[in-house]
């Protein structure tokens, strides 16, 4: 029997819920109320970017979206920089700054090649840091800051200017990775606290591992318009990888035939998730889209409305997982921890009967 909060024998209609139920659906609003707040206290605790608005430029161009996350939580603004997306707030701090932004990598490789090269007339910047790791992205490994290498190696102008050329190798792990950055530019203090947090956060983590009983669940990531609007998280893409994996709940209702999407996101099947039966459906991104996809999928396939997930409301509202935010990832486990602990212990407490 499929675990869950919905009791298989009471999927037809009726007017009034089993006595049971009534039960497992206060128990899910209680839970659904503990794991925001569990969000909420995890959003104020995440570290805010280490960058105040006179922060002058600390010499050098850094290239790679990574390398800028853990370089702006240690109070390091570089004079350029290059990363593969944009983040609005992270603009306009380093805006701020007077940090030059160059475009995506794959836009300086494939279009401007000489965008590196300007930048280093124009800040005669001491050092290009380029960040390492491999893979760099499943989806997109045309945003590889390493194919920038020759670029930067051949040219006559870097060693003519005397520029050193570094790497910060990600593929080693995080945490040396943060190490490294410190030791680079003199911020050792900064990234042994930051280290220290990390710790702690990964710890709290698996102090809840291994969950009260196996779950599965359905990660829907909603966005803005369109025929993706919702997409739906396959096994063994980045979500999965690193969250799911790591927790123990299984990915189901990504459908199968299909040719290999990498990490990319998919097209909703949803009599895939309805033949799943996943006890938990995750909603990334823009929740509310998730739900009325949700609503709009029931009406069309009937067997969404006696999965487990969707009887027992189990649809929760989570951070969407980004391989681009070192420094938030601990918090993002965590969250995603606390909330399927939260769940796997309240099924196990709910007598058998009511389930």
């Amino acid at each position: 029997m499929t675990p869950g909060w919905s009791c298989k024998k009471h999927r037809s209609a009726r007017s009034q819920p089993a006595p049971g139920e009534v039960l497992t659906l206060h128990l899910r609003q209680e839970i659904v109320m503990r794991v925001l707040a569990v969000l909420a206290a995890l959003a104020a605790a995440t570290p805010s970017l280490a960058i105040e608005a006179n922060t002058q430029p600390t010499p050098g161009i850094l290239i790679g979206d990574r390398l800028l996350n853990v370089a702006t939580h240690l109070g390091i603004v570089p004079q350029a920089y290059s990363i593969r997306q944009t983040d609005s707030a992270l603009d306009t701090l380093l805006e701020s700054a007077g940090s030059l932004p160059l475009g995506t990598p794959a836009h300086m490789v494939d279009e401007n090649p000489c965008a590196i090269l300007v930048a280093l007339l124009e800040t005669e910047a001491p050092r290009i840091v380029v960040e390492s790791s491999d893979p760099f992205d499943v989806t997109d490994p045309a945003q590889d800051p390493q194919r920038l290498m020759p670029l930067i190696t051949q040219a006559d102008l870097v060693e003519h200017m005397g520029t050193a050329i570094e790497t910060v190798d990600f593929t080693i792990g995080a945490d040396l990775a943060i190490f490294q950055i410190g030791e680079m530019f003199g911020r050792s203090a900064e990234a042994a606290a930051l280290l220290d947090e990390r710790e702690a956060r990964i710890a709290s983590v698996e102090a809840l591992l291994p969950l009260d009983r196996p779950m599965r669940a359905t990660v829907l990531h909603g966005a803005d318009g369109g025929d993706m609007a919702v997409t739906v998280e396959r096994p063994g893409g980045p979500t999965d990888l690193a969250l799911l994996d790591r927790i123990g709940v299984e990915t189901v209702g990504a459908p199968t035939a299909v040719p290999d999407a990498g990490g990319a996101p998919m097209r909703v099947d949803w009599h895939a998730i309805a033949a799943a039966e996943p006890d938990v459906i995750v909603a990334t991104g823009d929740a509310d889209q998730v739900r009325a996809a949700l609503r709009r999928a029931t009406a069309a396939v009937p067997a969404l409305a006696g999965i487990p997930a969707v009887a027992a409301d189990a649809i929760l509202p989570l951070p969407a997982y980004s391989d681009m935010d070192v420094v938030g990832y601990p918090y993002t486990l965590e969250a995603w921890t606390r909330a399927f602990s939260e769940i796997a212990m309240a099924a196990v407490s709910v007598p058998a009967a009511s389930r």
